[in-house]
């Protein structure tokens, strides 16, 4: 091949090199761009699934259509458990735990000739406990809480608990109305402890 033809190979090489290079660059691009995009998404359907459980909670399950809590069983017990805040008294099996829908918090419920009882365990990275105003009739402040309704199979006498409190120890749930907000009055005839732990709290 003659020297000029050599240029002309080198010539169009060197002017190619660039172009190539360009176009790598930009398909790279792209794919970085397409692979963080789908990223995103994923990162956005993982927080919405995370997030749905909770925005639920804070609808109307007796007015919305498909939304609704848990049953439980309720286990017949031989003794009262004492309302300490603890689960260790209570005359039941482990297998007897009712798992909730996050699939590591639990409950057990149980009932003697007089008395229901309760016992919930929350795991829970942070917990917010309620200012004595969150409580006011009608608040709405974003804290840990627990909600309860309680009716007979027909429906007639239904109540509303609203377990929110205020430090770690006994104190007396409020009720709340068809909406789930919370009024001025106080479930007496319900006692209940909150015991805090390095994990979440149980009640």
């Amino acid at each position: 091949m003659r020297l000029r033809g050599q240029l002309l190979v080198l010539l169009l090489a060197t002017t190619l090199l660039p172009w190539a290079g360009c176009q790598y660059v930009r398909e790279l691009e792209d794919a970085l761009r397409e692979g963080q995009a789908q990223t995103l998404r994923s990162a956005a359907m993982a927080m919405a699934r995370a997030v749905e459980p909770a925005a639920a909670a804070f609808t109307a399950p007796d007015t919305t259509a498909g939304v609704r809590g848990d049953e439980f069983y309720v286990h017949r017990l031989t003794r009262a458990p004492e309302v300490d805040g603890f689960d260790a008294d209570w005359p039941l099996e482990d297998s007897a735990r009712q798992r909730l829908a996050d699939a590591i918090s639990w409950v057990r419920v149980g009932r003697t000739d007089r008395h229901l009882y309760l016992f919930v365990s929350v795991i829970d990275d942070v917990v917010l406990t309620a200012e004595p105003r969150a409580t006011a009739p009608g608040g709405l402040r974003v804290h840990d809480r627990i909600v309860v309704k309680s009716s007979f199979d027909n429906g007639e006498g239904t109540q509303r608990f609203i377990f929110a409190a205020e430090a770690p120890g006994s104190f007396t749930p409020r009720l709340a109305d068809a909406r789930w907000r919370v009024t001025a009055e106080r479930a007496e005839t319900v006692l209940a402890h909150w015991q805090p732990r390095r994990d979440g709290y149980q009640v």
